[in-house]
C-alpha cells in the first residue's frame, strides 16, 4: 500500500505545496510506504511526476516548485540541500532521460544555485561515463540496455535507481 500524503518528507510536502496539481499524481508514482518513508524515493517519484506533467504541457507551477528548490539548494542545511541535489535534481536529469525529454528543458525554471548543482551533475555523469569508456571503472550492469521488467512498481524502482542507457 502506498503511503498517504502525510508521510512526505519536509522538503517534499514543500515541492508538493508549491505544485499542489501534482499531489495526486505523487501519490501514485511513489513506492515507499507509510511504515517506511524514503526521502530519496519521494524525491525520485516526483522527479517523475514532473517530467510526466511537463510532457503534457502542464507546468503553470513549475516557477514556484522550482524556487523551492533553489531556495533548499542556496541556504537550507546540508542534509537538506542533498536531497534536492541528489534526490531531486539528480532523478529529475534521469526520468527526463527515461521518457526521452531533453533534461535542458527545465534550466528555464533553475535559479542559480540550482543551475550551478543540475551542471555539476552533468560534469560528474560526463566524468563518470569518460571513466568508463576509458576502462578505468567497469561498466554498469544496465549501461547498454534496460532488463525487460514488466512489473510497474519494480520499473518504478529501477529507474529511480538507474540513468537511462546511452
Amino acid at each position: 500500500m502506498m503511503a498517504s500524503s502525510s508521510a512526505a518528507d519536509p522538503f517534499i510536502a514543500r515541492l508538493l505545496a508549491a505544485c499542489p496539481e501534482l499531489q495526486a499524481a505523487w501519490d501514485g508514482e511513489r513506492t515507499d510506504d507509510k511504515d517506511e518513508p524514503l526521502p530519496y524515493m519521494q524525491a525520485a517519484a516526483l522527479a517523475q511526476v514532473v517530467v510526466d506533467a511537463y510532457s503534457k504541457g502542464q507546468t503553470t507551477c513549475f516557477t514556484e516548485l522550482f524556487q523551492e528548490v533553489e531556495a533548499v539548494v542556496a541556504g537550507g542545511a546540508a542534509k537538506e540541500q542533498d536531497l534536492a541535489i541528489v534526490g531531486f535534481l539528480e532523478d529529475l536529469q534521469s526520468a527526463a532521460g527515461w521518457a526521452q525529454v531533453e533534461p535542458d528543458v527545465f534550466r528555464r525554471w533553475l535559479g542559480p544555485k540550482s543551475l550551478e548543482a543540475w551542471e555539476g551533475l552533468f560534469k560528474m555523469w560526463q566524468e563518470i561515463g569518460r571513466k568508463k569508456a576509458s576502462g578505468e571503472l567497469p561498466p554498469g550492469p544496465f549501461d547498454t540496455h534496460q532488463p525487460n521488467i514488466t512489473d510497474p512498481v519494480l520499473k518504478k524502482i529501477f529507474r529511480s535507481i538507474y540513468r537511462p542507457p546511452r
